[in-house]
């Protein structure tokens, strides 16, 4: 398709494309919010930067009727999970969930965009929307960026990824997503696995486990079997304390497809240092340098470096020699900071890795932070 060129046809093949758009998608929207303006500025940010649409072709959805958008045979949910949750529920008492998007699902809204423009996904894409904003997590997004990179180098053909501390599952499932849009911009596979006790915290002890923010059983799923149903083949749950649970989990890892990315949501110091002891498996069944995205490392004025997930990983740090969990602000030149970036990023360092020791002719040359 001929996109805005600049050219005598640039508005009637501009209306042509965004035609397209609004056949195939909806934007939902409460009544009296302004959510419709918003949702079609974040299609329009994402023709603009992921897809490569120049601004001419912009001003045709804004000034798009919205009795047009209502004949549209796609309904694009654009908020929260929360929200997409509930209009979820009632397109499922419906039978309709085949009419909706999910925005919070990037793997469904990324295939019909690249659908729409007639553009092949690509990891090119996919990097370039990081830091746009485009992604509901894009704080899982870029991480696994970093490991497919990586695995690219590495001629490795399948990463396993794990999210520890599920909850609803809104995580688990966008992480399944992202898989699922980076599989097709790579070729690789995911194995995606999410850790939960299913009852809630376990027993929050002293001080460490930050019982000023938490207590014994709080945060308990609220419908597991649900969530099950609702997983793709390649994503499972395993419930469970993880002290209990990870144990037999590693023995049935394979080299094959290595740990590359995880995603620590537990809360508390006695399920993080539980989870951490993943990072004590064999270096193969492991990228050479992990992302890890610490979810609760920062934001509340008691979490600190001597207590919670940060004092876990302080002393993973103490413990192992060639072991190391770094963190590192994620700094890109052009873009402002996010608070992800700054707070909840960190690397394993798998020191002990053949490709960290010269091996295998695989050089990391320009997988940089701030390139990515």
């Amino acid at each position: 398709m001929n996109i805005a060129n600049g050219t005598k046809n640039t508005l009637k093949n501009d209306r042509q494309l965004f035609k397209g758009i609004i056949k195939r998608l909806k934007i939902y929207t409460k009544k009296g919010s302004k959510t419709k303006v918003c949702g079609r500025r974040r299609i329009l940010d994402i023709a603009r930067h992921l897809y490569k649409i120049e601004p001419s072709a912009c001003v045709n959805i804004e000034t798009t009727p919205a009795n047009k958008i209502a004949e549209a045979d796609k309904l694009l949910l654009l908020g929260t999970p929360w929200d997409n949750n509930t209009i979820w529920d009632l397109l499922e008492q419906r039978g309709e969930t085949n009419r909706a998007v999910r925005a919070d699902r990037p793997g469904e809204l990324h295939f019909e965009l690249s659908q729409t423009f007639g553009v092949n996904p690509n990891l090119n894409l996919a990097f370039e929307s990081v830091y746009h904003n485009f992604y509901h997590r894009t704080w899982y997004a870029y991480p696994l960026i970093v490991a497919v990179s990586q695995a690219q180098r590495m001629g490795i053909k399948e990463l396993t990824v794990i999210e520890f501390g599920v909850w609803q599952g809104d995580g688990l499932l966008n992480l399944a997503s992202l898989c699922e849009m980076l599989t097709s911009c790579t070729s690789i596979n995911f194995r995606v696995v999410g850790f939960d006790t299913g009852a809630g915290l376990p027993n929050v002890t002293d001080y460490r486990d930050h019982p000023e923010l938490w207590y014994t059983g709080e945060l308990k799923m609220p419908n597991i079997d649900k969530l099950r149903r609702s997983l793709p083949d390649n994503c499972e749950l395993i419930i469970g304390d993880i002290a209990n649970t990870l144990s037999p989990f590693v023995e049935n890892l394979i080299a094959e497809a290595p740990i590359g990315f995880v995603a620590l949501d537990v809360d508390t110091y006695s399920s993080s240092v539980a989870a951490l002891n993943l990072f004590e498996i064999p270096a193969d069944f492991l990228l050479p340098v992990v992302p890890i995205y610490v979810d609760d490392s920062y934001v509340n004025i008691s979490q600190s470096n001597f207590t919670g997930e940060a004092l876990a990983i302080n002393e993973f740090n103490k413990d192992h020699e060639l072991r190391k969990i770094d963190h590192k602000i994620i700094v890109r030149p052009d873009r402002e900071l996010l608070p992800w970036q700054v707070g909840s990023m960190y690397f394993a360092h798998i020191f002990d890795h053949p490709v960290r020791a010269g091996e295998g002719n695989c050089t990391f040359i320009g997988i940089d932070v701030h390139k990515l």
